[in-house]
């Protein structure tokens, strides 16, 4: 078919074809080939790009997230240990004063003791008491 062709027709057919050609196989390999219904069946250079930028993006994602949920975390502990040192406060304060009254009523008791000593002192000292009469109903309306 190209034969009866004269040369001035076929070089420049044979330039445009190759140029197709070329420009055919630059498109693939820059584009890949991707069909309609199927998708992406061979990956070109902006394939591979996308892929490289999506898996960089993920994983700088993941990297956010990651830092996100450890300072989500270290939130909720500062919040934690923040309630216990005010719980261990409060259980401290509360002890100071158990032991405030505590000691208060060691006191109170030892000057009860010391009462009920020196009444019973009183008591024996008068051996009147044995039987209630007005004395000794004085004696209990005093003390």
């Amino acid at each position: 078919m190209f034969g009866k062709l004269t040369d001035i027709i076929k070089i420049p057919a044979a330039i445009l074809f190759g140029l197709a050609i070329g420009l055919a196989v630059m498109l693939f390999a820059y584009e890949g080939i991707r069909m309609p219904i199927v998708g992406q069946l061979v990956n070109g250079k902006v394939q591979d790009v996308v892929t490289a930028a999506l898996a960089q993006q993920k994983a700088v994602c993941d990297g956010r997230i990651e830092k996100l949920s450890s300072s989500t975390e270290l939130a909720a502990l500062k919040a934690t240990l923040d309630r216990e040192r005010a719980l261990r406060r409060m259980a401290d304060e509360a002890a100071a004063q158990a032991d405030e009254r505590a000691f208060a009523a060691e006191r109170q008791k030892t000057a009860d003791q010391a009462t009920i000593a020196r009444l019973l002192a009183e008591a024996m000292a008068d051996t009147g008491l044995s039987r209630p009469n007005e004395r000794d109903r004085a004696w209990q309306a005093k003390h």
